[in-house]
């Protein structure tokens, strides 16, 4: 299952680096999308590894990942958010 997550994460940025841009906005918004999803795979594939073999370093490690992600899928919401208010729904 962690192959194939990896795998649709994988296809799926290289599907947004194949989409072209001019906006400065959406280059912002594919830029930040892409790392958020990057990010998210990396905590998974983290996750099992934590869970096989749990250590306070991992674990701690784990965790500030995460709250790197939180932070980052933040900022990915309110681009988003400023994407729907200039280009509408």
């Amino acid at each position: 299952a962690l192959v194939e997550f990896t795998k649709t994460v994988d296809e799926t940025v290289k599907t947004l680096d194949a989409v072209e841009v001019k906006s400065p906005l959406v280059v912002a918004f594919k830029a930040k999308t892409k790392e958020v999803l990057t990010l998210s795979s990396s905590i998974v594939a983290d996750s099992v590894k934590v869970m096989s073999q749990p250590t306070p370093e991992s674990q701690n490690a784990l965790a500030e990942k995460t709250q790197q992600l939180i932070q980052e899928g933040n900022v990915l919401q309110q681009l988003q958010a400023e994407l729907q208010q200039t280009f509408g729904e």
